[in-house]
């Protein structure tokens, strides 16, 4: 968490990095991780997220200034940012040590890779779910990702997401997640025990055919996922 919040500090200011950056932050991670001796995971996790505040602190610093310009969407590039740096130590950093499960910032509701919406579709989309929490009691992930690693299927991948996701105060009629890839053409709703007492797969799997591959088809990721919502919401 101090790690978030000390990247959170930088990107509420200024911010464009390079796609690469988060691929050199990682490995010159895994190369301090590598050279201690320190066999207990929770000291080895706080070095990992020291380690990643000193090294982004730096890249900034070091950043020419023409590259350099507030991010209007810093917090899906901070949960991008962050999430990439995880998923690299994981899958090429060979240390001891399990590192953090696929997670998001807490309160997240929309996170998108690949730029499937603009800023003003995730807005709104945002807006949306922060309404149907509020009415409906209901808490919703929307989660468009570039693939599902390391799971080799969107079922296992969203149920660990979902699993893992901090949505804040628990509401009543539980959690949900909404995962897709608009690159590798995927798409997949999952519901915890809660949530499924309301919304079954039966009616989720109508949606998918009705509103969203429909929409998905032509490219239109915000309205398929708008759709949804707005069928989840007459639902409840």
């Amino acid at each position: 968490m101090r790690n978030f919040l000390f990247l959170l500090f930088f990107l509420l200011n200024f911010i464009k990095i390079s796609a690469q950056l988060d691929v050199k932050i990682s490995e010159e991670i895994c190369v301090s991780l590598k050279s201690i001796t320190e066999s207990d995971s929770t000291k080895l996790f706080a070095e990992q997220a020291a380690l990643q505040t000193e090294l982004l602190s730096k890249a900034i610093k070091n950043l020419p200034e023409e590259t350099i310009k507030k991010k209007k969407n810093f917090l899906n590039f901070l949960n991008v940012f962050n999430y990439k740096i995880a998923r690299n130590l994981r899958k090429n950093c060979d240390v001891k040590i399990s590192f953090e499960p696929n997670r998001f910032l807490p309160l997240t509701s929309v996170v998108d890779f690949n730029n499937a919406f603009t800023f003003e579709q995730f807005t709104n989309l945002r807006n949306q779910v922060r309404k149907l929490r509020t009415d409906k009691s209901i808490d919703i992930l929307i989660l468009e990702v570039d693939n599902f690693y390391p799971f080799d299927d969107i079922t296992d991948y969203s149920f660990n997401i979902l699993e893992n996701w901090q949505s804040g105060i628990p509401s009543k009629k539980g959690k949900m997640i909404i995962v897709f890839s608009k690159d590798l053409r995927q798409i997949r709703i999952s519901t915890d025990y809660i949530s499924k007492q309301f919304i079954d797969d039966r009616f989720l799997q109508n949606i998918i055919d009705n509103q969203i591959y429909t929409n998905f088809k032509v490219e239109n990721f915000y309205k398929g996922i708008s759709a949804t919502l707005n069928e989840i919401e007459k639902k409840l």
